[in-house]
């Protein structure tokens, strides 16, 4: 049984949900025989599916555009690593360091060591550790090492075999 407050509540009530409503954008519906008050400006599945697919291209042509850069970056780093290279084997001091290296070994492993290895080993440069490839270019060009046997001994292969792998 109504009573006449209650009938009188029902117009307010229906005018005090009306305002927000139609202010934020709200929308009643009836949905499987129940009333349900939903965003009218929220986006519908069909839309929402779009925006992500949206964002997920973008995603994918951001990783696109990074992994070019980091292939860029990495062929940067391969081209400056063979300029510093070539840039020491252009050094004499180097070419002098490495030339010790192989007579130091033929010293201390044969005991065996030429005059020039002599000279060679006097000198104040030192050199601890081994560099095939600069060592391999000894052997060639202008004034070249002549004792290869000492370099097959040290590396297990020959200067120019190593010429040819590293080059």
């Amino acid at each position: 049984m109504i009573t006449r407050g209650e009938d009188e509540m029902k117009p307010n009530a229906k005018n005090t949900l009306k305002h927000p409503i139609e202010e934020e954008g709200l929308e009643v519906r009836l949905k499987r025989q129940k009333l349900q008050v939903g965003n009218s400006r929220r986006p519908g599945v069909e839309e929402r599916i779009r925006i992500l697919k949206q964002k997920q291209r973008a995603r994918a042509e951001k990783e696109a555009s990074q992994d070019a850069k980091i292939a860029s970056l990495e062929a940067m780093v391969s081209e400056l690593e063979d300029s510093m290279f070539m840039l020491k084997l252009a050094s004499p001091g180097y070419k002098q360091m490495r030339g010790r290296f192989i007579s130091t070994f033929k010293r201390d492993k044969f005991q065996t060591s030429t005059p020039l290895d002599q000279a060679i080993i006097a000198g104040d440069v030192s050199a601890h550790d081994g560099d095939a490839r600069a060592d391999a270019l000894l052997y060639d060009g202008v004034a070249p090492r002549s004792d290869a046997w000492a370099f097959e001994e040290l590396y297990g292969m020959h200067p120019f075999d190593v010429m040819q792998i590293s080059m």
